[in-house]
């Protein structure tokens, strides 16, 4: 009885959903104690794709992209919910993401439409491996964040200019403030400040949360592996392709998942 359920929804046409579809999110809100309307984000994606984006009938597993993200919200969800905290905390689980960061935009509207003040949103999005295309493991975890707000205007723009704000938004802040956690908390665990909101030519449900003025940062494994991502599940020349559950490094996800849920607690 400590979660409010809701599911914000939308119906939605677009280039990758071409027939109208009602996209429905999924979200526990733990009421703050004595600054509700001060609201604390976590968010994965729900939905996966193959190869082509449009197949939308073919197994895709997802297991890391982005199955990691939301058991890393369900697992925050778990831990947080035992305790009582002065801001609201929101666990979310989004769809549409592969399909155009759909959920996360309709998340974003719902956050309005309620009044929150959103101080941080915390996505998770490939938190669960370690072993790239390299044979090396790699055990970091990067912040992307922003530098300029993706929702500037002249006034902001202007006072940026004049004091030389362009590495000081409050998504680049907040992933300072995720590293800071982890030094502190974490010792040997490294938290790698990216200075970008997403990977070149990539995007995540971060995106529209910062369009929308929220401070947010996308949490993403060091090691990508491109042979299990977006991909038909299958067997070529010896290499297994597929976002399978195998892939998977699970104290890795779950060291991933305590920087999360420290930063929750801590802010």
């Amino acid at each position: 009885g400590c979660l409010e359920i809701v599911t914000p929804s939308a119906v939605v046409t677009a280039p990758r959903i071409p027939n109208p579809t009602e996209v429905i999110n999924v979200v526990a809100i733990q009421r703050g104690t004595t600054d509700p309307e001060r609201v604390i984000i976590i968010q994965g994606h729900l939905d996966s794709r193959v190869t082509d984006v449009m197949n939308a009938t073919d197994d895709a597993p997802g297991a890391n992209d982005d199955a990691s993200g939301v058991a890393a919200a369900m697992e925050a969800a778990r831990i947080l919910s035992k305790h009582r905290f002065p801001a609201t905390l929101v666990y979310a689980a989004l769809t549409g993401e592969e399909q155009g960061l759909h959920g996360a935009r309709i998340l974003a509207q719902y956050a309005k439409d309620q009044g929150w003040r959103v101080q941080a949103v915390l996505n998770n999005d490939l938190i669960g491996n370690t072993q790239g295309l390299a044979a090396t493991i790699d055990d970091k975890v990067r912040i992307f964040s922003e530098g300029v707000r993706s929702n500037e205007n002249s006034v902001i723009a202007a006072a940026r200019i004049s004091v030389g704000g362009e590495i000081d938004s409050p998504s680049r802040n907040l992933g300072r403030y995720i590293h800071a956690i982890a030094e502190r908390y974490m010792p040997g665990f490294e938290a790698v400040m990216i200075y970008r909101r997403d990977r070149f030519g990539r995007g995540g449900d971060q995106i529209p949360m910062v369009e929308a003025g929220y401070p947010a940062v996308r949490f993403a494994e060091a090691a990508e592996n491109y042979d299990r991502q977006h991909q038909d599940l299958r067997v070529e020349n010896g290499v297994r392709y597929g976002d399978t559950i195998d892939g998977m490094d699970f104290p890795y996800l779950a060291r991933v998942t305590k920087l999360n849920v420290l930063t929750m607690a801590s802010l």
